[in-house]
């Protein structure tokens, strides 16, 4: 019974501590991942230049704040999947489909990216923006973006579930629910975002007064608080998975225990932030 707990323990062990000590495999996704980290720090660097010296506005905020919030929320996303993409077996990380998913994704960041800040650049909006034909081209095409930035990592969460070690860890569990329920939230709450003509037509039009970086009106109801707690589940219920795995806590409750606890928290919450939208209420009022 002692040699069982004592190999648990260094299971845990092993997947909790390599996010301080990564080992990231040679290969073409894993590679392809880290270049787009690589890419958006260098291009946030330049960002938060060019916003010291630039003064203009949109909706209340400065210019270039959006495209800085997207970059660091982008770099956030790629560098957990270059991370939880370790946990599956590279014979499986490198097969076709994946490869596909990853290919796209990256292709969406950088054309993606790359929109928002040229829209910044000439003091325009980059979502939400009809009123040119190009423009509402343009930004029905980052919905597609959008579309596979979001799916590569629902399909890495049953990737992790279907060829992941297959253990009772709290970051394996942590992965596979902020991958595929943060994926499928974000979806629902952007889809919705979306098609809700007058948010659109009415609250967005009138927000002067926002959350800084964050965007969020503070003077009418806002899904994009919603939308932003299940994008980041992606990256908080590995990191609970992992403080489980660690924590003096396991001797007394399990480490899915306390991820499953965190599970049902961060989904009520993005749940009321976006009830609290549909019924106008700031979430932050003035």
């Amino acid at each position: 019974m002692l040699n069982i707990n004592q190999n648990q323990q260094q299971k845990y062990k092993t997947l909790s501590t390599f996010l301080l000590s990564p080992k990231f495999a040679a290969d073409k996704v894993t590679g392809l991942f880290i270049s787009c980290t690589l890419f958006l720090l260098a291009f946030l660097a330049l960002l938060l230049l060019v916003n010291a010296f630039d003064s203009r506005l949109i909706d209340g905020m400065p210019v270039w704040h959006k495209p800085i919030r997207f970059g660091l929320s982008f770099v956030l996303h790629f560098i957990t999947l270059t991370y939880l993409a370790q946990l599956v077996d590279e014979k499986y990380r490198t097969k076709y489909r994946f490869s596909f998913f990853a290919v796209a994704a990256a292709i969406s960041l950088w054309l993606e990216f790359l929109y928002i800040t040229i829209q910044a650049a000439r003091g325009r909006r980059s979502h939400f923006n009809f009123e040119t034909d190009i423009e509402n081209y343009l930004y029905m095409a980052m919905g597609v973006g959008a579309l596979f930035l979001v799916l590569v990592a629902f399909v890495l969460g049953i990737m992790i579930w279907k060829y992941g070690k297959k253990d009772q860890s709290g970051l394996r569990l942590g992965s596979i629910a902020g991958l595929t329920i943060g994926s499928v939230l974000t979806l629902v709450f952007a889809g919705y975002m979306s098609v809700d003509i007058p948010y659109i037509t009415n609250r967005l039009n009138h927000t002067p007064n926002v959350v800084p970086y964050l965007g969020w009106s503070r003077i009418s109801g806002d899904y994009k608080p919603a939308h932003f707690i299940a994008t980041h589940m992606m990256q908080l219920l590995p990191l609970i998975g992992i403080w489980a795995d660690r924590s003096k806590l396991k001797s007394y409750i399990s480490p899915r225990k306390i991820v499953m606890l965190g599970i049902i928290i961060l989904t009520l919450l993005s749940i009321f932030a976006f009830i609290l939208a549909k019924l106008d209420i700031p979430i932050f009022p003035v």
